[in-house]
């Protein structure tokens, strides 16, 4: 699986590292080209502010994971689909 972000960081390195372990047999990969991540053919995650078709899984980034310092976090936690959640990745799309 390819993962899109416009951004590679130690933080979500990390996460990626852990779901990798922990979710998949095949590693996820990171890249920050956008361009290689729409030709790509294969399931795709796309972690940044923008959709960019219809062939891919999307989750809009936060910006916790493309920070570097360490600060105190607001965490407002609430249900999703019967799940407990601490960031909201609702996207409002036009109809």
């Amino acid at each position: 699986m390819l993962l899109y972000s416009p951004h590679k960081t130690p933080r979500l390195s990390y996460i990626i590292d852990f779901v990798n372990k922990e979710l998949f047999n095949e590693p996820m990969v990171i890249t920050t080209d956008k361009d290689e991540f729409i030709r790509y053919e294969h399931p795709k995650l796309n972690y940044s502010d923008n959709e960019f078709s219809e062939q891919e899984f999307f989750i809009k980034s936060t910006p916790l994971l493309f920070e570097t310092g360490i600060r105190i976090q607001t965490i407002d936690s609430f249900e999703l689909n019967y799940y407990k959640v601490f960031f909201s990745t609702i996207v409002n799309k036009k109809m």
